[in-house]
């Protein structure tokens, strides 16, 4: 699994869905916690995988995402994200 391919914002848009993507071993799981929420997903035979989140509201809050392979060997998290718009 190459967890360092993650893209995303770190200001998260209030009431928005928030797509984060990726690339881990082809055909493999993949779990994505942040704010409550628990998404697991399965990559496809290139090894991309892409995780929708729920809207969620704005939120002062630090929160955490984590992303872990299914197997929970390898974790990425990043820390200190905000739901917001910045103003």
């Amino acid at each position: 699994m190459h967890l360092l391919s993650i893209f995303l914002i770190l200001l998260f848009k209030p009431n928005y869905l928030v797509k984060v993507w990726g690339w881990a071993t082809q055909n493999s799981e993949v779990s994505v916690q942040f704010a409550s929420q628990n998404v697991n997903v399965t990559t496809d035979n290139s090894g991309k995988w892409l995780a929708t989140l729920n809207a969620m509201s704005a939120n002062k809050n630090p929160q955490v995402l984590t992303i872990k392979s299914g197997t929970g060997t390898e974790t990425a998290k990043l820390e200190t994200l905000l739901i917001g718009d910045g103003s």
